[in-house]
């Protein structure tokens, strides 16, 4: 048996010393390691933290989530049991982890929690308010579902007490988690599992002899703030009502005042006016917020545990390698293929050219469907019949517990709502912005990016007429949403109004199929912050758009030799990586190295230049402007490591917003300094130097001067590429997405009922 413990920190500086003392001070007869999660500290956590023997693990504070924070924790551990611990409690015993763990002894148990005190030096209230939670009882409980109909006949507030369970200091089997993990929710997530936990047939125990020291202070506002938020969740997972009316409201704070005084009294102490006044600011605080959380009338389902400890996932994407060879396509293939050594059954359903009808086949121990052809009109409604049919007959075939929609593009909008409607969740990574730009890269008739919210139909159709739409036209376009929606609605496909008309209700059309779409998924994954912002504008709901990076395969970047510093008069070689389409900007990089006109700089541009016109057209400009320019052609992911090794820095000089491209990650890969425009998900991921340096979007000055900067300080690239962020690997990658399989497989299953 091995325990491993996390703690999720954010700007704790203050008690996280305290808690970790307490942690390593314990006596337990088997092994346990210490994860400690921060979320953006800005104080001296981390300082802190790092005296002790801890693994420490940094995320974003956007991506902080009580739930899906803590699954991160049990992937990133091993332990068979996992426990978990906040920053501001500490152990009151040093026999408080094995007393926790000894909890697991009966193998039906899958979580168990602790007794809570009150910190020493705790006043009143918030000594009061730990002696009155659940979780103060000296008495041992082991919680079981043993008669189903009893359990489905309890009352509310008794379903509450029943299901208790507490994460300020708690401890879960991972073989329960692994078919069970945390649902994503910003409240609740340790009553949430306990109870899924339960009706899957687990047990879980209360142990007073694991006991924390936790406790708040919290002044009225927050009191307030917090009950509002516990009656909320009570109301919406478990029918409860905790305070109704304000007369109610009126008679819990008198009880809770009364309790006070008496408290008071006990202590020998005289109550006198500013007790009470204290008293009772801080009790109607927090019985009106009780009141004012159980307002809601929004109900939502406790997830489900998954049975199955392997999973049958389908993966559909626009195209696979080696035909297809752009990021989003290179790694489904590589995520595939991981889920496919954890023990999954994979399969990918992608169009290809020279099909007339849905066949299967093996792809190197890859189950493949395949359909064809892709249009050639990305911005076409895509609502394809021939796709639909695939698709459903893909699901037929293949049976799948979840599908996974790397990108919608040359498919159709409809295929989640499909999904649904055949009872299998789904989840839609957003590659890109096709979901609300009909040209994909939100780039305007001028070629200027497209910022701010979705300007509305009208103003679209008229980029895509190719006419800007300027603030006149896009602040009618968004008033007039609604009677254009209606027309187009009536207005109907080849309706003969003329082609404008006909665009602009195909972008209604469109529109409306995507947010179907979308909102048919359990769960959309974005890749970086600034899709996730794009996807708001939108209006696709917060809690279901998660950020989750990309992971990659890392063995091939070991064959990459490590970078030294140039010799001052040796050459730099500047590389490009990706597709020779326009939105790409490497003619901007030809024209930065043409401004410096030193002889030591050498452009090397790994992409097809024969894939289409517009490439053509984009590698003869740059060989006019770089004569000496080395147009090596595309290369396959195998030979990552051979391209990597023979640059000096690789530039992104992409001229919109790109989201989180594979070649920056290939770059902090192999050890290689990246330059890249400051626009997008690109600013997330290089920050001036940690792994590069950023310049002005499209100013081939600016990135000349960058370059220059490159050319006189030898030792400035290999410092770049020492402090490139880490890079998620693809295993990783794949067990995050098993746990939003799982979630999406658990929540759909409640929704239903089944």
């Amino acid at each position: 048996m091995k325990a491993s413990i996390v703690v999720p920190t954010f700007n704790g500086a203050e008690t996280i010393g305290r808690c970790l003392e307490a942690v390593f001070a314990q006596r337990a007869p088997f092994p346990f390691d210490v994860l400690v999660i921060d979320s953006g500290s800005t104080d001296d956590t981390l300082a802190i933290a790092a005296r002790f023997r801890v693994r420490i693990r940094q995320i974003d504070c956007r991506d902080f989530d009580h739930g899906d924070t803590r699954n991160l924790g049990v992937l990133l551990t091993d332990g068979d049991v996992i426990a978990f611990l906040v920053q501001d409690a500490w152990p009151a015993s040093t026999d408080w982890l094995r007393a926790l763990v000894a909890c697991f002894d009966a193998p039906d148990v899958a979580g168990a929690y602790c007794r809570v005190l009150p910190r020493p030096e705790a006043r009143l209230l918030a000594r009061r308010a730990a002696e009155l939670d659940l979780a103060y009882s000296t008495e041992r409980r082991v919680t079981r579902i043993t008669d189903r109909a009893a359990w489905a006949a309890l009352a509310p507030d008794a379903r509450r007490v029943f299901v208790d369970f507490n994460d300020i200091a708690s401890a879960l089997r991972r073989s329960a988690w692994q078919r069970l993990p945390f649902a994503r929710t910003a409240f609740g997530e340790d009553l949430l599992w306990a109870r899924s936990a339960l009706e899957a047939g687990h047990a879980i125990v209360f142990e007073p002899a694991a006991a924390v020291h936790h406790s708040h202070e919290y002044e009225p506002g927050a009191m307030r703030r917090r009950a509002r938020i516990d009656a909320w969740f009570n109301r919406v997972h478990l029918g409860r009502v905790n305070v109704a009316g304000r007369r109610a409201a009126a008679r819990l704070a008198i009880h809770l005042v009364r309790g006070d005084l008496a408290a008071l009294r006990a202590d020998g102490l005289q109550p006198g006016p500013r007790d009470l006044v204290r008293s009772l600011r801080h009790r109607w605080a927090l019985a009106d917020g009780f009141r004012q959380g159980g307002l809601t009338t929004e109900r939502r389902p406790t997830p489900r545990a998954v049975p199955r400890e392997k999973l049958r996932v389908l993966q559909v994407v626009h195209g696979l390698p080696p035909a297809s060879l752009a990021g989003t396509e290179v790694f489904t293939a590589g995520l595939s293929r991981e889920l496919a050594r954890r023990g999954h059954d994979v399969a990918v359903l992608h169009p290809a050219p020279g099909i007339d009808e849905l066949v299967e086949d093996d792809d190197e121990g890859l189950r493949v469907f395949r359909f064809g052809p892709a249009t050639s009109d990305v911005g076409a409604d895509e609502c394809r019949p021939d796709a639909l049919r695939a698709f459903v007959d893909t699901l037929a075939r293949f049976r799948p517990d979840v599908v996974h929609f790397q990108h919608l593009i040359h498919l159709s909008p409809r295929l989640p709502r499909a999904a649904r409607k055949a009872g299998i969740p789904s989840i839609v990574t957003l590659a890109d912005y096709w979901f609300r730009c009909r040209r994909v890269q939100l780039l305007r008739a001028d070629g200027r990016p497209c910022a701010g919210p979705p300007p509305g139909a009208l103003a679209c159709a008229a980029c895509l007429s190719g006419r800007t739409a300027g603030p006149g036209l896009r602040t009618l376009s968004a008033l007039a949403a609604v009677p254009v929606r209606a027309w187009a609605k009536r207005a109907g496909s080849g309706s003969g109004s003329g082609p404008r008309r006909e665009l602009l209700a195909g972008l209604v059309r469109r529109q409306a199929a995507i947010a179907d779409g979308l909102a048919a998924a359990s769960f959309v994954i974005s890749p970086s912050h600034f899709v996730r912002e794009r996807a708001l504008e939108a209006g696709l709901a917060p809690d279901r758009v998660v950020v989750c990076d990309y992971g990659f395969e890392r063995a091939w970047a070991t064959a990459v030799p490590a970078m030294a510093a140039r010799a001052p008069e040796g050459p730099l070689r500047v590389g490009f990586t990706g597709s020779l389409v326009a939105h790409k900007g490497l003619t901007v990089l030809a024209r930065a190295v043409r401004r410096l006109g030193d002889p030591r700089v050498e452009l090397h541009v790994h992409g097809d230049a024969s894939g289409s016109p517009e490439a053509a057209a984009i590698a003869a400009e740059v060989r006019a402007l770089v004569p000496a320019a080395r147009l090596h052609g595309r290369f396959d992911p195998s030979q990552r490591a051979a391209v990597f090794a023979g640059l000096d820095v690789l530039v992104v000089p992409s001229v919109w917003f790109e989201n989180s491209p594979l070649a920056v990650h290939e770059a902090f890969l192999a050890r290689r300094p990246v330059l890249v425009s400051d626009l997008g998900g690109l600013r997330e991921l290089v920050a001036d130097g940690r792994g590069g340096l950023r310049f002005r979007a499209g100013d081939a000055d600016d990135l000349a001067a960058v370059l220059r900067r490159l050319l006189d300080e030898p030792g400035l690239g290999p410092r770049l590429a020492a402090a490139a962020p880490p890079v998620k690997d693809v295993a990783e990658c794949a067990a995050e997405m098993e746990v939003k399989y799982r979630q999406a497989i658990g929540l759909l299953a409640a929704e239903a009922g089944t």
